[in-house]
């Protein structure tokens, strides 16, 4: 760098002469930072707030006139940090530090008293403004539209900000994001222009979390309220849920499901089998408390109960039963048990026993029963006795709740030294615990017989005393789990 003409003037040694040019040009260096860096903060420190729609028309109506705070800032930018340094290495310096200020020349290229450039944005603010008054619904007939019948709830300013959440080509967010590029405007510099369009957006989503949470109020009225009160959605009615309002609520073509992919979908998104909120990086609306969990718990019912097509599925478990109970001094022996609901059984011998997948018919009424066979040791004949549900809708749960002991365990679970022995012979000790196992008890009534049978297996002088039996069956996980719905 050469040295100014003042400085070669100077009466010093040609060393304190380059010392001091050396000094001056680190000062030029950082006048040059601060300079640029006060121009950015004036530029940035620019915003609007707006916290009512009325609020951000106004704004956007000082934003698009020929004169206004905005257009002052613009232009101070703009004519402070246009230098032209010539040959002079100082200014070039300072040039170099401002050249991040250069769209500003090209955004407020001046032709016949007006900025060109710059009036497509505002052209863009004016068309937002108009937009928001426009309260023409959606036509209907119009096919490439989706949802259409959500859009056709908004206002005018929630349609703008619902545009801008599905990032839609056409929403003012792209839009003047498109322009930015166009201008050569880069992302540190777009927030100012982008303001306007963000209060919108926030303003809007104000008013689409009101829609969702109304229209997810009417469903949970109409569809899923009627379940929290019905057997087996609540396991002390006795009132059983009916077919229809599980259809309601749960078909693949349920009012409820069609409600919901028609209107709240735009704002869920299904990741491996769960839902859960859609996210974007401008904000996304609150959904209501526990909107997704019961959504999520209501799917899980859907695959349960229905297939594709719509067809029902029979409710399956996994059963296994337990080795029947040794035989008992003076009473019959129990040699086979089995449980029985809604066309499909379990049986058990005194066998090794193992894991069997049931399947109950839910979708018609049928009978339910814990079933215990006995035999006497000196006669072939055989008795039965049993734990029964009449003819019912869900007999096998009104069943489940007949058992007289339920014990859950799984992996975590500490037993001690004799349980462990119980519990393994119980589930088998072959079987590795995943999940949970319930273990449910049935006591069924040894079978009242005819003297005459009594004496060929009662020893002398005994009498016989009305006894029970533990009939236990083990299932894999909560068989309650697929009725609980989120409070």
């Amino acid at each position: 760098m050469e040295l100014p003409a003042f400085i070669e003037e100077l009466p010093i040694p040609k060393k304190e002469k380059k010392y001091f040019s050396n000094f001056l040009a680190k000062e030029v260096e950082a006048y040059g930072r601060r300079y640029a860096e006060f121009y950015k903060n004036y530029y940035m420190d620019f915003d609007i707030e707006a916290k009512s729609p009325g609020a951000l028309r106004y704004v956007l109506t000082q934003l698009t006139l020929p004169s206004s705070q905005f257009m002052d800032i613009l232009l101070s930018v703009r004519d402070n940090t246009s230098v032209d340094p010539g040959q002079n290495e100082y200014l070039q310096s300072i040039a170099l530090r401002l050249r991040g200020f250069e769209f500003f020349q090209r955004l407020l290229e001046e032709q016949k008293g007006t900025f060109p450039e710059l009036n497509k944005y505002k052209a863009l603010l004016e068309q937002m403004q108009i937009d928001m008054q426009d309260r023409k619904p959606v036509i209907d007939d119009d096919k490439e539209e989706m949802f259409k019948d959500f859009k056709n709830r908004l206002t005018p300013l929630g349609r703008i900000s619902f545009a801008i959440f599905r990032d839609e080509p056409d929403s003012y967010l792209n839009l003047i994001k498109l322009w930015l590029k166009s201008v050569g405007i880069s992302s540190q510099w777009q927030d100012v222009f982008l303001a306007p369009v963000y209060q919108a957006y926030s303003l809007g989503m104000q008013e689409i979390e009101l829609g969702i949470g109304k229209i997810w109020a009417d469903i949970l009225q109409t569809d899923i309220n009627s379940l929290y009160s019905k057997f087996p959605f609540d396991i002390s009615s006795n009132k059983d849920v009916s077919i229809g309002e599980l259809k309601q609520a749960t078909h693949p073509h349920s009012h409820f499901w069609k409600t919901f992919n028609a209107l709240l979908t735009p704002f869920c998104v299904e990741r491996g089998g769960l839902w859960r909120a859609s996210t974007n990086a401008i904000g996304a609306p609150n959904l209501p408390e526990n909107m997704l969990q019961t959504v999520n718990a209501v799917a899980r019912l859907s695959d349960n109960l229905w297939d594709n097509k719509g067809d029902e599925l029979p409710l399956k478990f996994m059963i296994k039963p337990i080795a029947l109970p040794p035989a008992v001094i003076n009473e019959p022996i129990a040699i086979l048990s089995y449980l029985h609901a809604g066309g499909d059984s379990i049986f058990g011998f005194n066998q090794q026993p193992s894991w069997k997948e049931f399947k109950f018919q839910w979708q018609t009424a049928s009978s339910a029963a814990v079933v215990t066979e006995f035999a006497t040791r000196d006669t072939t004949t055989k008795f039965q006795n049993a734990v029964k549900i009449s003819r019912t809708g869900w007999s096998f749960f009104r069943l489940l709740q007949k058992a007289e002991d339920i014990v859950v365990i799984n992996k975590f679970s500490e037993f001690g030294e004799e349980d462990d022995l119980a519990i393994s012979s119980l589930i088998g000790s072959d079987d590795k615990i995943s999940g949970e196992i319930y273990i449910l008890t049935w006591l069924v009534d040894f079978p009242e017989m005819k003297k005459s049978v009594l004496k060929t297996i009662l020893a002398p002088g005994k009498k016989s005393e009305s006894r029970t039996l533990k009939i236990k069956f083990a299932i894999k996980n909560d068989p309650w789990a697929v009725f609980k719905l989120p409070r």
